[in-house]
């Protein structure tokens, strides 16, 4: 009788490809998720919109995602909540209240600094900075 053979999934494999061309600003913001991204595409180009779909759901507590696909760039643009009134989808960053991640082959530096530039223009937003996605722990619930 011949042996089977087992496939396995190397999930880190996946993982690390889908972070390849990911970009994440860390947002500290004490305002709701909904009113963020309605202030960010008041004053932007970005008109974020909720995409239910897409929520992030760790331990049965889910976290609003908000969507914004840019065609002229090829980049997607995804304002994610850290946090619920008592919870963190990544406790290792409790400091921030919302993830920017921008997700593209091509991500221009004129395109950083112009959110860089709007966050520092919106007056709800107190920090914001970049994220080193290597470090983060559990990045495997940015994958959307």
């Amino acid at each position: 009788m011949a042996k089977s053979k087992k496939l396995i999934l190397d999930n880190q494999l996946l993982e690390n490809e889908f972070f390849e061309d990911v970009h994440l600003i860390g947002i500290v913001c004490p305002e709701a998720p909904h009113y963020l991204a309605w202030q960010i595409g008041d004053s932007s180009p970005y008109p974020f919109i909720r995409q239910m779909e897409s929520d992030i759901f760790v331990d049965d507590i889910f976290y609003p995602v908000y969507f914004f696909l840019d065609q002229k760039q090829m980049l997607e643009h995804y304002l994610i909540a850290n946090r619920t009134s008592t919870h963190f989808m990544l406790p290792e960053l409790k400091n921030i209240d919302f993830i920017w991640m921008s997700k593209g082959v091509q991500f221009p530096d004129i395109e950083k600094q112009g959110i860089l530039s709007l966050l520092r223009q919106l007056p709800t937003v107190t920090a914001f900075f970049e994220l080193p996605n290597q470090q983060i722990k559990q990045r495997q619930h940015l994958i959307i």
